[in-house]
């Protein structure tokens, strides 16, 4: 085992995390469950990883470019990416064993 994941064993460090910047992510997620449904990336038309990751480097993109809040829903661009950034763990995480994430 390594150090790593000696350190991580059973634990998560969600005292670490971020808040104030998950909040933010929490309301992209609410925007989108207004806009398409709530837990609409969990049903049979779910998108795949690879396009949620395309949509987060588009986020990222409209970012770096300037444009940090995105226009139709007036939250933080990179709330976006986040958002499907998550999304697309969450839905690549259905489909790979990660040797330290269960």
């Amino acid at each position: 085992m390594s150090k790593m994941e000696q350190s991580i064993e059973g634990k998560r460090a969600y005292h670490l995390m971020p808040w104030r910047a998950l909040d933010l992510v929490a309301l992209v997620f609410a925007y989108g469950a207004a806009k398409h449904g709530e837990g609409d990336y969990k049903g049979p038309d779910a998108p795949t990883p690879e396009y949620c990751v395309g949509a987060a480097f588009r986020h990222l993109s409209d970012h770096l470019q300037g444009n940090s809040v995105d226009e139709e829903s007036g939250l933080p661009a990179l709330a976006h990416a986040v958002a499907r950034g998550l999304i697309a763990l969450e839905l690549e995480s259905n489909r790979v064993q990660y040797a330290v994430a269960r």
